[in-house]
């Protein structure tokens, strides 16, 4: 549970009321006085105002530092304040999703060309491509999906010096958009294939369970029948991307079930044999490449569907797509109302044209 920090000044007053209190209650030849102040702590937290938690702090705290009263009276500096945090802009290495992106394709860059990417070399590049005025070190602590929540906007805008002026930022993301589009650096956005709906809740952590393996299926078969010609579609691995054709024991997957799904692949197994020979067979049985619904609805309506390494979104292009949108959303985002972020995203969605995605090839 968090408490009031307690500074050095006060300690030092909480401590030497607490042991003057402790020095009356001890006073033997005056019981009465002696009685009054037994529950010292308790005394010393109603006469400085503070909580008996805060006593028993101090007081330890004095205790570890070998205080006495006399000490206390000498060296008051004993006692130390509660170091806080501040927290400030920081614009060299909290950059926008475009710049991430731009950082991370100059590093591969570096690593394609056979050359290694130091901070060096990075800084150089960077300021010749978005023009950044970071130093090294800014560069070695820079960082780095895609929606839209109600809240997002920009991180800083001019304000009037009196402070009477500015834009009310609500505390939190507030609700969220889930986009789903696809497009090509040939025509910009496949037509008719935007989709954005929002999410049934304001937490994140519905992102994948509210886009879900149905609707994305409906949506990427709408979407591919939408395609004018043979086409290679760039997807990563998310769960609802990669659902196999065929499931497999899993390795939490109950005994039973695993000999039932052997009998089904008509593989000979003892009754007696462990869990862990049963695994074995399976991983036997399994077919060596994994076969995805996805990749199998794009064969059949003539296209491929080829997916990108782990962790390596930085080679699709719609990358760089959702950066520009987003970015236009919080340049325009002032009422933080759902709806009008709705219309927001659709109004830069459809201003993306063909030469917007060329630029990101």
């Amino acid at each position: 549970m968090a408490y009031q920090d307690t500074h050095s000044q006060t300690k030092k007053v909480i401590f030497h009321v607490y042991n003057y209190f402790k020095t009356l209650a001890g006073d033997k030849g005056n019981p009465k006085i002696s009685n009054f102040f037994r529950q010292t702590r308790e005394m010393t937290a109603e006469a400085c105002g503070v909580s008996v938690a805060c006593v028993k702090r101090v007081c330890a705290e004095g205790k570890k530092l070998f205080v006495s009263e006399n000490q206390l009276t000498a060296e008051p500096s004993l006692f130390k304040s509660s170091k806080k945090s501040y927290k400030r802009a920081k614009p060299m290495t909290n950059l926008d999703d475009f710049d991430n992106d731009v950082v991370r394709r100059t590093v591969h860059s570096f690593y394609d060309n056979g050359q290694y990417p130091t901070s060096e070399k990075i800084l150089e590049a960077l300021h010749e491509k978005i023009n950044y005025s970071g130093s090294q070190w800014s560069v070695r602590h820079i960082l780095h999906e895609t929606w839209a929540n109600q809240n997002h906007t920009q991180g800083h805008i001019w304000q009037n010096s009196d402070n009477t002026e500015e834009l009310k930022v609500p505390i939190g993301n507030g609700g969220w958009l889930i986009v789903c589009h696809a497009g090509s650096t040939s025509f910009g956005f496949v037509k008719n294939s935007k989709l954005v709906f929002r999410l049934k809740s304001g937490s994140q952590a519905d992102y994948h369970s509210q886009m879900n393996v149905t609707i994305f299926h409906k949506w990427i078969i709408d979407m591919l029948g939408n395609l004018e010609e043979p086409c290679i579609i760039v997807t990563d691995n998310v769960t609802y991307h990669s659902t196999l054709t065929e499931k497999y024991p899993k390795a939490n997957t109950q005994k039973a079930d695993v000999q039932k799904w052997l009998q089904g692949k008509s593989v000979d197994f003892s009754p007696v044999e462990t869990l862990s020979e049963l695994r074995e067979k399976v991983k036997l049985t399994m077919s060596k490449e994994k076969k995805y619904k996805l990749d199998e609805i794009a064969l059949q309506m003539g296209h491929k569907m080829v997916r990108l390494p782990p962790y390596h979104c930085q080679y699709n292009p719609i990358k760089l797509i959702w950066a520009q949108v987003k970015g236009k959303v919080a340049e325009k985002n002032n009422t933080f109302k759902m709806a009008d972020i709705e219309v927001l995203v659709n109004s830069a969605l459809d201003a993306i044209t063909a030469e917007s995605w060329a630029k990101c090839g």
